[in-house]
């Protein structure tokens, strides 16, 4: 199976220079997957900006809004199955460890989905939703270019799931997952 990862990009807004106050952040993204031998390709995208407030240089909070989709056209010809849905992802960070101009974090997150599935192919079209959500901790880590700009990223994620779509419930963690993203401090 041939991938293709074509672009991740960050963009957010400006000024602040303590360890309290706003920012802003967020990502947005794009993957394109054309399994060998089928028909069509998979095209999936996301956007999530997310916004918090550090209290002091150890506790902040914060929430992310998302949306995100796939298009599936890999299953068979004249097949489509399409995806849509948001999230809310309020969440509590505790900056552990600093070391330079890295800070190493902990989030713990609550998080609430809805998704829409649509298959449309061979004179039929169905359609499914489902409600999920998510609670548990995601390590991560954060680096300052300088007091304004700071990328951070999460891996992994250790706790409950619930899919909707899927009909699943699970407890455990995940380590394959990550989440990179630009934030900028502001004052208000």
């Amino acid at each position: 199976m041939k991938k293709l990862l074509f672009v991740a990009a960050f963009l957010m807004a400006t000024v602040a220079a303590s360890a309290q106050g706003w920012w802003a952040g967020g990502g947005i993204g794009y993957f394109y997957e054309k399994p060998k031998g089928a028909p069509g390709g998979i095209n999936s995208f996301s956007f999530a900006p997310e916004a918090g407030y550090d209290f002091n240089d150890k506790w902040g909070v914060a929430a992310a809004i998302g949306y995100s989709g796939e298009i599936d056209k890999s299953l068979a010809t004249n097949m489509t199955q399409s995806t849509h849905g948001f999230f809310i992802q309020p969440y509590v960070r505790y900056k552990f460890a600093h070391l330079g101009n890295a800070t190493f974090f902990v989030d713990g997150i609550v998080q609430y989905g809805y998704d829409v599935t649509e298959t449309k192919g061979g004179g039929f079209t169905t359609k499914d939703d489902g409600h999920s959500a998510k609670v548990g901790v995601c390590p991560g880590f954060a680096y300052a270019f300088c007091d304004k700009a700071v990328l951070a990223c999460r891996f992994g994620f250790l706790g409950y799931q619930h899919d909707g779509l899927a009909n699943s419930n699970g407890f455990g963690f995940d380590f394959s997952s990550y989440n990179l993203g630009l934030s900028m401090y502001f004052a208000l």
